[in-house]
């Protein structure tokens, strides 16, 4: 039973990073090519969604060994810190971008939209939205606080993803930019996410 939780774990989280891998090349290319923070931002989540999976992948498999003379109840509790670091990369993410949106303010960037761009970020969002729910669920069911955790931050990233949809609207209609105040925004709560994420896994 225990070693086919850890294939469902497996499995879900390589999907998570095949899927987010994707996303994130995608939104680099939209990022580049429209000149939009917001959107390169969005890319940097994915990729740290794709790391989130890759630590639940490793965090499992280390999980899975069994116990020893070191360990005679075996290694089930790294997979607490599996998800210590996952709240930790959410929190570094957070940072990151909140240090983006500070400089954006400070020389505000001219975007560039296209119609293209808004239909893939579209499409970026239903991703997410699909990938955070099918997550959340596996994680559920196995009871997996990463996977559970991996798909709260994936909702997160479809809120963030049109939020900056909707920038892109606004300055297509107005001319008008606020990508660095919603990165801003959004930067300040990715880092109380972190925050709350490790203080419920460190008590």
């Amino acid at each position: 039973m225990e070693s086919l939780r850890q294939k469902v774990i497996m499995r879900t989280s390589w999907i998570g990073i095949g899927t987010n891998l994707l996303l994130s090349i995608m939104k680099v290319v939209l990022g580049v090519l429209s000149n939009s923070v917001a959107i390169l931002m969005d890319a940097v989540n994915n990729i740290s969604d794709a790391a989130s999976s890759l630590i639940t992948i490793i965090g499992t498999w280390l999980a899975a060994k069994k116990q020893d003379q070191k360990h005679p109840f075996g290694y089930g509790r790294i997979e607490y810190f599996s998800t210590l670091l996952i709240a930790m990369l959410i929190f570094y993410a957070g940072v990151t971008s909140l240090k983006k949106s500070i400089e954006a303010l400070l020389v505000p960037p001219v975007p560039d939209y296209q119609n293209i761009t808004l239909f893939f970020l579209a499409i970026g969002v239903f991703v997410k939205f699909l990938l955070g729910s099918y997550f959340r669920k596996v994680g559920k069911d196995v009871h997996s606080d990463s996977l559970w955790n991996s798909g709260t931050e994936a909702l997160f990233d479809a809120v963030v993803s049109i939020s900056t949809l909707i920038a892109a609207l606004i300055y297509l209609l107005t001319k008008i930019s606020i990508e660095a105040w919603l990165g801003l925004l959004i930067s300040v709560w990715i880092i109380k996410s972190g925050f709350f994420m490790l203080k419920e896994i460190i008590s």
